[in-house]
């Protein structure tokens, strides 16, 4: 992707972000499966969830804002004549660590530096 060209810093903390969400949606999948559009329907307010499936519509809430930033960059790819969307992307990975960490989401442990020896 042309963003992450010189943007490594925040592409990772985007990405660390959407691999937690995926994370927590696997331990959640058999719900999903079985119900699925009324986890949808509930994103948008018309059917409030609490529990599990209160836990997975949150979770679908942090997975549409990086879906959104995903657009943003699209766009911002396809005419780079407008100014490069890094306060989005630095908002939004803040915004779904701080989510993600408030839902009890782990984070990704760090691996070691390994030296060049």
């Amino acid at each position: 992707m042309r963003y992450a060209e010189g943007q490594p810093e925040r592409v990772s903390a985007v990405l660390e972000q959407v691999r937690r969400v995926e994370a927590a949606l696997h331990t959640h999948s058999k719900l999903v499966e079985r119900r699925g559009p009324e986890l949808w329907a509930a994103l948008d307010g018309r059917a409030p969830m609490d529990g599990d499936e209160g836990s997975v519509v949150e979770l679908l809430l942090v997975a549409a804002e990086l879906d959104r930033l995903g657009d943003a960059l699209a766009a911002w790819a396809d005419d780079r004549t407008s100014p490069r969307p890094d306060d989005a992307v630095d908002a939004a990975a803040a915004a779904a660590a701080q989510r993600l960490d408030d839902l009890g989401v782990p984070r990704e442990e760090q691996q070691p530096r390994r030296s060049g020896r």
